[in-house]
């Protein structure tokens, strides 16, 4: 007899596609295809377009915490809800741009903070509950809904942008993010497995598990968790790593058309980096549930060290979806590893409010690095001086991984 499936794996379908159309794909990521249409309309600069990208992480990254917090409070789905729609309506919004730059800032910033509570936050939690032995896995499937945003949002707005023009095609993009995920929320999203009577990863029996961490919030409060040094550790080194990292894809299609590629193969070399950041993401996750997850993290930032490698020879043609390639891969290891790395070192009390510490910390230096990429470009005319330094940011950063130590064995602490 064939076993159904179990139903936390239709948890993490929703989640998935939640993370696909959340406000990295729809309002961040996207913003490189929107980069030369902006700049061809307004005569911004790429930095000044850059400073976008920076003024919503940083938004994002100061009102994760908060939104981590109601999370833990009221429930993911209650924060899903609001979130989508105010995020929808904001990104429908910039239809209305003007020339004025300080309108483009407002309205990202607007973004980040309603933003927040669409991101990895929510659906990492409830992955959490529903998963313990195959935790890692699942969260790697989840965060990888970001990838797959990448690869299908990019050509779509592409295509959006080339049939409408810039303006409806953020209409486009809003409409389409509101439609698909607040059903599948509605529909899919069950906050815990005792929900529907089941247990974590599917078990029969409460010995198959460990302890009752799908039944009941386990570990520390913030507070407690700030003061541990595996908190400041994660957290410097995240913040590093995402610096070095995750500006890198934003001007991957102006670094590439700049090279004499067209935009149309460009943004498939954007598409081939985001399905690579599925990849990257899944088989981190899967790697975290077999080997000690920091270690898993230095290898996949060893990746995105390559990418820059790859850029600074200023390859084109074929040889240029190797840097897709290697990106992807170098930026996949990381956000699921955060929440992996959240839930093993701290719990699941206050998992919201200390994921959305973390990982905001880490989208600060991921705002930060696409504007750093552009001031650079604009000063001196190329990438390269910064694609350096951000190689040797990355090897800093992730070598702080190496201090970590064994995770709490949560069961024994409570025993």
């Amino acid at each position: 007899m064939v076993s159904r499936i179990f139903f936390g794996w239709w948890v993490v379908s929703a989640a998935v596609t939640g993370m696909a159309l959340s406000i990295a794909p729809i309002a961040i990521l996207s913003l490189g295809l929107f980069m030369k249409p902006l700049a061809a309309e307004f005569g911004w600069e790429r930095g000044d377009i850059s400073l976008a990208i920076t003024l919503a992480a940083l938004s994002l990254s100061f009102a994760m915490p908060v939104a981590g917090r109601l999370v833990d409070r009221f429930g993911p789905k209650r924060v899903l809800y609001p979130s989508i729609l105010i995020l929808g309506c904001l990104v429908a919004s910039l239809y209305f741009l003007t020339e004025s730059i300080l309108h483009l800032y407002i309205s990202f910033i607007c973004i980040g903070i309603a933003g927040s509570g669409t991101g990895g936050g929510a659906y990492a939690k409830v992955v959490t509950n529903w998963f313990n032995r195959r935790r890692g896995l699942a969260l790697g499937m989840t965060m990888a809904g970001v990838g797959l945003g990448n690869a299908i949002v990019a050509p779509y707005a592409q295509f959006l942008i080339e049939l409408t023009g810039w303006r409806l095609a953020y209409v486009g993009l809003a409409v389409t993010m509101a439609a698909i995920t607040i059903p599948l929320v509605w529909l899919l999203l069950k906050e815990t497995p005792g929900e529907m009577g089941l247990r974590a990863d599917g078990d029969d029996h409460p010995a198959q598990q460990a302890g009752s961490e799908s039944q009941q919030a386990y570990g520390l409060v913030a507070a407690q968790a700030r003061k541990t040094h595996t908190f400041w550790i994660m957290l410097v080194a995240f913040v590093g790593i995402g610096l070095g990292v995750n500006g890198l894809g934003i001007h991957l299609v102006p670094m590439l058309t700049d090279w004499g590629m067209a935009a149309s193969t460009a943004a498939l070399v954007f598409s081939v980096s985001g399905l690579c950041t599925i990849i990257g993401r899944v088989g981190a996750g899967y790697l975290a549930d077999r080997f000690f997850a920091p270690h898993v993290a230095i290898a996949f930032s060893a990746c995105a060290v390559c990418s820059i490698l790859l850029m600074l020879s200023g390859v084109v043609g074929p040889a240029a979806f190797l840097i897709g390639v290697m990106l992807g891969l170098g930026s996949g290891g990381n956000p699921n590893i955060i929440a992996y790395l959240i839930s093993r070192y701290f719990g699941t009390r206050s998992y919201g409010e200390l994921y959305g510490s973390v990982y905001g910390i880490h989208i600060i230096g991921s705002g930060l690095s696409p504007l750093v990429l552009g001031l650079g470009y604009d000063a001196m005319g190329s990438y390269t001086g910064v694609l350096v330094a951000y190689a040797a940011l990355i090897v800093a950063a992730a070598a702080m991984l190496l201090f970590l130590r064994e995770y709490p064995d949560w069961n024994r602490d409570a025993g």
